[in-house]
């Protein structure tokens, strides 16, 4: 129960900077030869990947499942726990 209640308050803090970036001009320098990748976990993946969508120099977002024993589940096969 108190995991639920902590990935909903990463959740929502992460849709909050998400927004509050949108609403402001952030100059970012980009070192246009290298590309990182960021690895990120929260509850409702689909809102967290809108708001990446829409960060200048974000070139990919890619939603997916951690944990379980089978490489790339579905959602139907994850919501059955038997993943």
């Amino acid at each position: 129960m108190k995991l639920k209640k902590v990935l909903i308050l990463v959740t929502i803090l992460l849709i909050l900077t998400g927004l509050k970036l949108q609403g402001e001009e952030t100059k970012i320098t980009m070192n246009a030869k290298k590309n990182e990748i960021a690895t990120l976990g929260g509850g409702c993946f689909w809102c967290i990947e809108a708001v990446y969508d829409k960060i200048e120099g974000v070139e990919n977002v890619v939603s997916g499942y951690s944990g379980g024993n089978k490489p790339d589940p579905t959602y139907s096969e994850v919501c059955s726990g038997k993943t």
